[in-house]
């Protein structure tokens, strides 16, 4: 799923660790384990971690963007 690579995407570029995300999200480390594994979770709980992360749920949630063949 889309999500998770744009959660772990931003996660890196931000240089957190899983034990800092969950401390700023004020989650489980588990909760976020279990994000970025693209595993369901409560949407209060995903909104957190995507706080947290500076992104919003309409950010996560966009659709992966089409690859456009170039024609010769």
């Amino acid at each position: 799923m889309y999500r998770n690579e744009k959660i772990k995407g931003k996660q890196a570029e931000l240089g957190l660790s899983n034990d800092a995300l969950a401390e700023k999200a004020g989650v489980n480390i588990n909760t976020v384990s279990t994000i970025r594994q693209g595993r369901n979770v409560q949407v209060d709980t995903l909104k957190k971690v995507v706080t947290a992360l500076g992104l919003t749920l309409v950010e996560v949630f966009e659709p992966k963007p089409a690859q456009v063949e170039e024609s010769d």
